[in-house]
């Protein structure tokens, strides 16, 4: 169940939080050529960053961050290209709770606990 509320709040709130980076990138460069690549580039990467935090809160080790933040980054350009294509941020969260959702339900040990559609334990030895 908490996995769901997660997902949730990173499908509304993370994507709240990152459109601001957009809006505020967008003023700043709204004289630049390559201003739309630019926008996509440094708001993900700005919002990639910012998951290694995890290290902390998650007690995640630095490599496995580093590639959370890989697949942040890569997945932040995907939803601000679907955002500055269509205008419309409720796409961006309907798939980022979906990703979310799948990634928590996928993984063991998402916020510490037994996920339920995780099927393989290697410790189990068998």
């Amino acid at each position: 169940m908490v996995s769901h509320l997660t997902s949730i709040n990173g499908g509304i709130l993370e994507v709240f939080e990152r459109y601001a980076f957009i809006v505020v990138l967008g003023l700043a460069f709204k004289s630049k050529k390559m201003r739309v690549e630019l926008i996509i580039l440094l708001s993900s990467l700005i919002f990639s960053l910012n998951h290694y935090v995890n290290i902390l809160s998650e007690q995640e080790s630095f490599m496995n961050t580093t590639f959370q933040v890989i697949d942040v980054f890569s997945f932040g350009c995907l939803l601000a290209i679907f955002y500055l294509y269509t205008g419309k941020s409720w796409l961006a969260m309907i798939i980022h709770t979906t990703w979310d959702f799948i990634i928590f339900a996928m993984t063991s040990d998402a916020l510490g606990m037994e996920s339920f559609l995780y099927v393989y334990d290697g410790s189990a030895g068998y």
